[in-house]
């Protein structure tokens, strides 16, 4: 989890799709719910997949998210 935060501290704090992800998915793992929930929603924001090969990873990963952590109803 710590490779993730410096990636992302490295970024300037923005970060890419994948470390947002990951980073939830290891808070989620790791039990911090309100960590694991900030940083899906960070992910779900900043995906923007550009070629079929980015779609398909970004679904892909975006299932696994969803399982996990389900997207807030607004």
């Amino acid at each position: 989890m710590t490779v993730l935060k410096d990636a992302i501290r490295q970024r300037g704090g923005d970060g890419e799709f994948r470390d947002w992800l990951f980073l939830a998915l290891a808070e989620h793992r790791l039990g911090h719910a309100d960590a694991a929930k900030d940083a899906a929603t960070k992910a779900r924001s900043c995906a923007k997949p550009t070629t079929v090969w980015d779609k398909a990873e970004f679904e892909l990963l975006m299932a696994e998210l969803d399982v996990a952590i389900p997207p807030q109803s607004n």
